[in-house]
């Protein structure tokens, strides 16, 4: 037998006169007891989480209260033994200083007397009774004598520094009068016209541009230090530096009216002709 539906309240209203036997209204008359199903379980897994720990804690406090303390014994001051005795070093004896040797006078100053006051015995001895003395004995033929003398210090001069080589002089970005090539800049790129050989791999890539090159021009006109700034490849940037390292002698820049060594950049032009 089928029980009497007792359904009361908003669910009643909203489904008087439907038919209550399609899911809908099965699963909102059952949707109380499984919220409250759903809330006991969870403030049961919410107790867990932090019951769990704070019972941890609490046991632990229990157990470290049962650990017996260690007893410390209190003494006073006049109870500990007395220190031992400070031994005290004295610092060693300073060393015996050494005696001062008193300066002798080996002359006696002239002192002027009357002849009355100068006694005998410091009178000087005659020539009679310096002839009467022996001098020692004396050089005979063929001995060899051995002269003594005061030895002279010998200061050599000191050996005369050598001149340091000149430092190179640093080249010049800019020169109150920049360096030429015979015949201008005309002259030079009609001389690089004739020398630059177009290489193989560029032609048959087609690879065309220009190849900066920077050098400098020394003081006597020569082509130094000639660098590529910035290539295209394919052999070109080797063919530019080729030609610029075998550049004429320029005339050399100038500055303060006497040469100078001046850098110098100059862009060479590939181009292939059609």
């Amino acid at each position: 037998m089928n029980r009497p539906d007792t359904t009361t309240g908003w669910l009643a209203t909203v489904y008087s006169g439907r038919n209550r036997a399609y899911g809908g209204y099965a699963l909102r008359r059952a949707e109380t007891r499984y919220t409250l199903r759903g809330l006991v379980a969870g403030l049961v897994l919410v107790g867990l989480i932090f019951g769990v720990p704070l019972g941890l804690y609490h046991w632990q406090q229990r157990m470290a209260a049962r650990v017996p303390a260690e007893q410390v014994r209190v003494v006073t001051y006049h109870q500990l033994a007395p220190p031992p005795p400070i031994e005290r070093r004295e610092p060693p004896p300073p060393p015996p200083e050494k005696p001062v040797p008193k300066a002798k006078l080996r002359y006696a100053p002239p002192v002027v007397k009357p002849d009355e006051e100068v006694p005998d015995d410091e009178l000087p001895p005659t020539v009679e009774e310096l002839a009467l003395l022996d001098p020692g004995p004396q050089a005979e033929p063929g001995d060899s004598v051995v002269w003594i003398e005061e030895p002279v210090a010998v200061v050599e001069p000191e050996p005369a520094p050598k001149p340091e080589p000149d430092a190179p002089m640093k080249p010049f970005v800019i020169a109150e009068v920049m360096p030429e090539f015979p015949g201008g800049i005309d002259g030079l790129y009609a001389h690089l016209a004739r020398e630059i050989r177009y290489p193989v791999v560029a032609m048959e890539n087609g690879i065309q541009g220009k190849v900066f090159v920077r050098f400098v021009v020394q003081v006597d006109g020569r082509v130094t230090d000639a660098a590529v700034l910035r290539g295209i490849g394919g052999g070109c940037d080797e063919e530019a530096l080729r030609v610029i390292r075998a550049l004429p002698r320029w005339t050399p820049g100038r500055q303060n009216d006497r040469p100078v060594p001046v850098e110098y950049t100059l862009p060479v032009r590939f181009v292939l002709k059609k």
